[in-house]
């Protein structure tokens, strides 16, 4: 399932940035939030902590391009130390909280 949501948000991140390379303009407009949690701690830590990297360097090159649509991208991460019980409330603070999309 974790493979699953992280093939899916590194292809949202392939797509945003396809469609900033056509907005070279500096990003305006209302933050497009983005979200995911990842075990950054605990035995599988090391694959993820890179993954989180990669993914704040996306989000980097793709405001740095104009952002998405010209609205710059927001990363929320958090750690869910590979806790099934964790992963459900920090996915569930993602939707109901940060407003991600």
């Amino acid at each position: 399932m974790k493979r699953l949501v992280t093939l899916s948000l590194t292809l949202l991140l392939v797509f945003a940035v396809l469609i900033a390379g056509c907005a070279p303009a500096a990003p305006k407009g209302d933050t497009i939030k983005i979200g995911a949690c990842l075990a950054m701690t605990g035995s599988s830590s090391h694959p993820n902590t890179n993954m989180k990297y990669f993914m704040l360097s996306a989000v980097q090159d793709i405001n740095d391009a104009g952002g998405v649509l010209g609205r710059p991208l927001e990363l929320i991460v958090y750690d869910d130390e590979l806790n099934a019980g964790k992963s459900a409330t920090y996915t569930r603070k993602l939707v109901t909280e940060d407003k991600v999309c």
